[in-house]
């Protein structure tokens, strides 16, 4: 479980979003050394959009989508051939309208490891979601009859994300991570894509208690955007 706080200020259209959202749970369980089942829900999400040229201000408080899925490892490391997993499964359209996606949208994801040493661990993921995103955008202006209005567009969008993290166990209960990851897409009205750069650290209470905290940032010069957050992982 966790919490995430997410602010974002896009210069060319002078527009703040915010995003709360929480508790972010994870549930995992293997049926086998090689094959585990996952249900993630992302919880309770409160966003929030300002546009500073009209004034505007939109806020939605509601649940998010339930996630289903899969993982499998392939293989596991052989000298320098990496460990190799899969990971397979979709939304299922359970949340509030506004929020859900209100439909299915299923994803793919590879990871590759490589072990190092006992305590240096690298990471290399690639994969692919099919997305239905709902995007609220400004009309109008002060001088309308009615005022400005928000309009829900939606794009059908793919979007394919990467990633590279190295990560690292510094002292016996505590050990990080440092990663680039990133997004790109096709079918969307905003295909640039956005690079980010997050680090973190693992707080281990017991073998089976985990602390976690986060902080990332957005590399761009057209848009502002940090995340922060906190979890707490329990094995049973």
């Amino acid at each position: 479980t966790g919490y995430t706080y997410r602010r974002a200020f896009d210069h060319e259209a002078n527009v703040e979003q915010s995003r709360r959202s929480i508790p972010e749970a994870l549930i995992r369980y293997g049926l086998t050394n090689e094959f585990e089942i996952r249900l993630k829900w992302n919880g309770y999400v409160m966003s929030d959009l300002q546009d500073f040229n009209t004034g505007l201000r939109k806020q939605l408080f509601g649940t998010d989508d339930l996630i289903t899925s899969i993982k499998y490892e392939v293989w596991q490391q052989n000298g320098a051939l990496p460990m190799l997993t899969f990971l397979t499964g979709s939304t299922l359209p359970s949340g509030t309208n506004g929020i859900s996606s209100n439909q299915v949208q299923p994803f793919i994801n590879f990871v590759a490891g490589w072990g190092f040493r006992r305590w240096l661990y690298l990471k290399l993921s690639t994969g692919i979601d099919w997305q239905k995103t709902s995007v609220s955008t400004l009309f109008g202006g002060g001088s309308e009859p009615n005022g400005p209005i928000v309009v829900a567009l939606r794009d059908n969008i793919n979007v394919y994300h990467f990633s590279s993290s190295l990560l690292y166990q510094a002292l016996p209960r505590v050990g990080g991570f440092a990663e680039f990851f990133g997004f790109a897409q096709t079918g969307g009205r905003e295909n640039r894509p956005a690079i980010y750069f997050d680090t973190g650290l693992y707080l281990y209470a017991t073998t089976s208690v985990q602390f976690d905290v986060r902080y990332g940032v957005r590399l761009s010069e057209r848009v502002n955007e940090l995340f922060t957050g906190a979890g707490l992982s329990v094995r049973f």
